[in-house]
């Protein structure tokens, strides 16, 4: 059985970090994505694991803590936050602030709440439901917030780009 480690601080999985050409997720397995209608986006349901990839470099990562649709098993792996163990499952809106740290941003609109941690080269967006929980973890090398369009359609007060 495959064990899996996501290590938060350098946003790595098993030390395979984003930006890493795609070939180094090879222990993944194969997509399981059977209908391919998704160019460059690898999908391993039963991991709660997506890779995204730009030319053949991993571009975002996502960690699937809940999937309301139920095409995702929860990610089943262990998940640190420099060096302390984090329970996925007890993590949430309540105590992300506490956990890793104040956020950059948060959105919340009637289906959902998207929290934003931007550090160098990398932005997470916590997508949290509607009671605080958490269900999934994006990690990408190309910030959202980065774009002023973005910003302004998430109402973004604060500076850019951040300390």
């Amino acid at each position: 059985m495959l064990r899996l480690s996501l290590d938060l601080e350098h946003v790595a999985l098993n030390g395979v970090a984003v930006g890493q050409p795609f070939v180094s997720f090879s222990f993944l397995g194969r997509d399981e994505d059977s209908e391919q209608s998704r160019q460059n986006l690898f999908c391993y349901y039963s991991l709660g694991l997506e890779v995204a990839a730009v030319d053949g470099i991993v571009e975002e990562l996502s960690v699937v803590v809940s999937d309301g649709e139920g095409r995702y098993c929860r990610f089943p792996g262990e998940v640190t936050w420099h060096g302390a163990k984090i329970d996925l499952a007890n993590l949430g809106l309540h105590n992300l602030a506490d956990t890793i740290g104040e956020w950059y941003w948060i959105d919340t609109d009637d289906t959902e709440s998207i929290v934003f941690y931007e550090f160098p080269g990398c932005e997470w967006q916590l997508e949290c439901n509607l009671a605080g929980q958490l269900q999934r973890i994006v990690m990408t090398k190309t910030p959202l917030l980065s774009d002023v369009q973005q910003r302004t359609a998430y109402r973004v007060t604060r500076e850019w780009p951040p300390e």
